[in-house]
């Protein structure tokens, strides 16, 4: 399951649409993604929630028709 609106919701405005990692703003190119994998036993929580632009998310691993980038 994915994270709810409100924990994104949260997670964006709790960084102000700066990633996380490079602290670029993104605005709307940006995504939420888990510290903890949820394969690895990490929840859908507010704590596990990390605001990445789509470069960095990319970077982390998660790559598909939406990113661009390679694994």
């Amino acid at each position: 399951m994915p994270f709810s609106p409100k924990v994104q919701e949260d997670a964006l405005v709790a960084c102000g649409r700066f990633c996380c990692i490079c602290h670029r703003f993104a605005g709307t190119k940006i995504e939420i993604h888990h510290i903890i994998q949820k394969a690895d036993g990490g929840s859908d929580d507010f704590d596990n929630a990390i605001p990445l632009c789509l470069e960095c998310h990319a970077d982390m691993g998660k790559t598909d028709a939406h990113h661009p980038g390679r694994k």
